[in-house]
């Protein structure tokens, strides 16, 4: 599973199924000491044409897309499928994090034949 920072774009294929993150100490997660996601609340994309599931906070440690660990509770995961090739959406995470906070992430998803 890929885990990105944006402004990173997400690339991906009209047929892949598969789970996605982004890691939110971007959006100012730690700057509270210990706080963390605490809901991934929804993922909606301009134009329509993707369907997200499987909404939830990671809860392994996982790599960045540098290589970078992200910490349990830092980044949402999703599962993603859909798509037109060709075709950039404008994707936002809204989560909640453990304080209360809730944030939205900017995402670009662009979606490419192979």
């Amino acid at each position: 599973m890929p885990v990105l920072s944006a402004p990173t774009p997400l690339d991906f294929h009209p047929g892949d199924h598969q789970g996605y993150a982004l890691n939110f100490t971007q959006f100012g997660l730690n700057d509270i000491p210990g706080r963390v996601i605490d809901s991934v609340d929804s993922i909606t994309a301009t134009p329509a044409g993707l369907t997200f599931g499987q909404l939830a906070p990671n809860d392994i440690v996982t790599k960045g897309e540098h290589g970078q660990p992200v910490a349990i509770g830092n980044a949402a995961t999703w599962g993603m499928s859909g798509g037109t090739a060709g075709t950039d959406y404008d994707v936002t995470v809204t989560v909640t994090y453990s304080d209360g906070s809730v944030v939205n992430g900017p995402l670009l998803a662009r979606c490419r034949n192979r």
